[in-house]
């Protein structure tokens, strides 16, 4: 695992986002003038495992960039855990989506990190 700043333009998202509540995160990011959490990314291909929301926020505040925490996706470290019943979701799934822009619904997939995850709050200047 890897905390680094990344160009947002190499970042893929593998799940839609819902626009009302990125402008509203937008808003919160920019009245504190920070961003709370990193993405969580898989640090090979750049996919967004978890922050798609923050990312489109990220992006209508006109950043260029964005903090993220790079794991191996692949590794057992990362765990794909479904919150649609009704969609199958594993690891290839999540990749082919991301590589392909034929993204899953909003709220599809949750990622977690085995052991947690560092909190590394970035001041939105350093984003621009």
């Amino acid at each position: 695992m890897q905390i680094k700043t990344v160009l947002l333009e190499d970042l893929l998202p593998h799940e839609h986002h819902n626009l009302a509540r990125c402008r509203r995160l937008a808003k919160n990011i920019k009245k504190t003038a920070r961003l709370r959490r990193p993405l969580l990314v898989d640090g090979k291909t750049g996919i967004v495992l978890d922050g798609h929301h923050r990312l489109a926020a990220l992006k209508l505040l006109g950043c260029k960039r964005a903090r993220v925490l790079a794991v191996d996706y692949r590794s057992d470290e990362v765990k794909l855990l479904p919150r649609r019943k009704n969609i199958l979701v594993n690891k290839n799934e999540v990749i082919k989506r991301g590589q392909s822009n034929s993204l899953y619904p909003v709220k599809t997939t949750k990622h977690q990190v085995v052991g947690g995850r560092a909190s590394s709050s970035t001041r939105l200047d350093r984003l621009w």
